[in-house]
């Protein structure tokens, strides 16, 4: 290689490497004081993809909903798992099961009545009347709560194969969103540029809810409300561009932010790290920038 292309090569990766290096610290840390076993890291992991997912499919609809806390699908995801836990039966296949059908419901009506700000500020309500209604009737504790609240990954207890499976099905649907960023990109458009492609409109669409529905699944079952307000995923570069250097660096900011939030909620409490989560995701808003929905 010249010496031309080994320097675009360090411009393109080397903050990549930096960002690797800084994950593998914070996992490392995860590991010694979190407690987080290679079940828990598989989780993790799972859900920086799925935050990646959802982000790229927010952008495909043209911001639609804002981050999965405004829209009130992260509060429903939650509601799922509560309910599962509480009133059914206390097995983590049948949180998934039920967090998953959450979303999926709430995910067809969004688009029958529109996300609408109240539509998620109700939904958020209801999940904390929820929460305080468990709580108090069913004799849980608090710590049970803040558990939902901060996801799995940091009581990873269960099947050996649950971790590697959801990373795979995760990786899975994200490599097919990639496949079929051309005809994203002309979805986003709107539906007289997408029939060029020759494919469905209303099948797509209905696969883009559905996907959208997994990963705020996986991210609500994974981390909880760590993931922040709009999923770090707005500031860290993920814009559509085609080189793999945008996307693998877009993927270790996540995985830095998840990583970070779940130390931090291991050392000061689940509650002051859904605030920071909260505080640093939000942060961008204040900073306005240009972002192409379909570059």
């Amino acid at each position: 290689m010249t010496r031309a292309s080994n320097k675009t090569l360090f411009a393109e990766y080397g903050s990549s490497v930096l960002l690797g290096v800084l994950c593998l610290s914070v996992a490392a840390l995860n590991g010694a004081f979190s407690g987080i076993n290679a079940r828990g890291f598989f989780m993790l992991f799972a859900a920086s993809v799925c935050a990646v997912l959802y982000w790229r499919l927010v952008k495909t609809e043209n911001g639609f909903g804002g981050g999965y806390i405004q829209s009130g699908e992260g509060a429903i995801a939650l509601l799922g798992i509560l309910i599962a836990i509480s009133f059914l039966l206390p097995h983590r296949l049948l949180a998934v099961a039920c967090c998953l059908g959450a979303s999926l419901a709430y995910g067809f009506l969004m688009r029958l009545f529109g996300p609408g700000a109240w539509g998620g500020i109700f939904m958020n309500l209801c999940a904390i009347a929820a929460g305080w209604y468990v709580t108090v009737s069913a004799d849980v504790s608090h710590s049970f709560i803040e558990g939902i609240i901060s996801g799995y990954s940091r009581n990873a207890a269960g099947y050996p194969w649950e971790g590697p499976a959801y990373l795979l099905l995760c990786f899975a649907l994200y490599a097919a969103a990639l496949a079929l960023r051309r005809e994203l990109r002309l979805f986003a458009h709107g539906q007289g540029f997408f029939l060029i492609t020759g494919l469905g409109y209303g099948g797509l669409r209905a696969a883009i809810i559905a996907v959208r529905a997994f990963a705020v699944s996986g991210i609500a079952l994974f981390v909880g409300l760590l993931a922040g307000t709009v999923v770090i995923g707005r500031s860290s570069g993920i814009r559509g561009e085609k080189t793999a250097a945008v996307e693998l660096k877009g993927f270790l900011w996540v995985t830095l932010f998840l990583q970070a939030m779940v130390f931090v909620s291991s050392v000061l409490g689940t509650v002051p790290a859904v605030i920071l989560a909260a505080a640093i995701s939000c942060a961008p808003n204040f900073f306005p920038r240009r972002d192409y929905a379909h570059d």
